[in-house]
């Protein structure tokens, strides 16, 4: 696998949940009623999302210095917080999606219709 393979894949997965990511963040802010905790698992989420996005604008720089032992240390760091985030941001869709799918049965709002996963 080439090295413009690698960073390709790794943006594509961070891409990937930035979008997942976005979708729980629109939900929160147009639904008042959700618990706290869901609230601040997203909010813990963007964050570490947030670092993800740091680490792999370091590996892009990485890879023009050549670095192999830091570049290999970067993405094993990277894929250990997508490991760990990917489930939690799924989980969090999938919980908010149950409870858009009852603000949608309960007041037919057009904008909670079209955050609701399908």
């Amino acid at each position: 696998m080439g090295e413009y393979e690698i960073l390709y894949k790794m943006f594509g997965a961070l891409q990937s949940l930035e979008r997942s990511l976005q979708i729980s963040k629109k939900t929160v802010s147009i639904n008042s009623s959700l618990p706290g905790r869901i609230i601040k698992n997203v909010a813990e989420q963007e964050r570490i999302l947030r670092h993800m996005q740091q680490i792999s604008n370091t590996i892009q720089t990485e890879f023009s210095n050549k670095d192999s032992v830091e570049l290999n240390r970067l993405v094993r760091i990277f894929y250990s917080l997508h490991y760990m985030l990917s489930p939690e941001i799924t989980a969090t869709l999938e919980e908010l999606n149950g409870n858009t799918l009852f603000e949608t049965k309960s007041s037919n709002s057009e904008q909670t219709k079209t955050l609701t996963l399908q």
